[in-house]
């Protein structure tokens, strides 16, 4: 009886053309062309009105770079009392920040701008966060904070 016997031989090579497993640095977010600044932001008490403490936040804001107006996109305060409120709504024509110029929130009508607590929240931090884009499209975004203005 004849048996045969098959040797089979595996080997590996090394190749210097292999994928580096060095990590790859992360690639930088593009810088808006725009440069927002909040040059002022208070948060003024109006008064109390069906149950709940009625506010008037007023925010100044400026395009500092000189190179391209910024798209307002939401405008949103943060609550001392956890919630959250979402400003310019109806007004949403309105929110763009000219080249080198300034914006006032006081130059929209009130609706797009009150902001009704049930909670009073006087001598409490609001925070407000403005996004907002350049002319390509490119986002940022700017905070400030503010003690809220007591009740009278």
């Amino acid at each position: 009886m004849i048996v045969a016997i098959t040797t089979i031989v595996l080997t590996a090579a090394c190749s210097s053309t292999a994928p580096s497993t060095a990590p790859t640095p992360p690639v930088a977010a593009p810088t808006p062309a725009a440069e927002l600044e909040i040059t002022s932001f208070e948060m003024k008490y109006l008064r109390f009105e069906l149950g709940a403490y009625v506010y008037a936040p007023e925010i100044i804001l400026t395009e500092k770079s000189g190179r391209s107006p910024a798209r307002l996109n939401p405008i949103v305060l943060r609550m001392p009392n956890g919630y959250t409120n979402i400003l310019g709504g109806p007004c949403i024509d309105r929110l763009e920040v000219p080249t080198a110029g300034t914006w006032k929130l006081t130059d929209l009508a009130f609706w797009c701008r009150d902001v009704d607590s049930p909670d009073d929240i006087s001598g409490s931090l609001v925070t407000v966060t403005i996004f907002y884009a350049d002319q390509n499209g490119v986002r940022g975004q700017v905070t400030s904070s503010a003690v809220a203005e007591a009740v009278r």
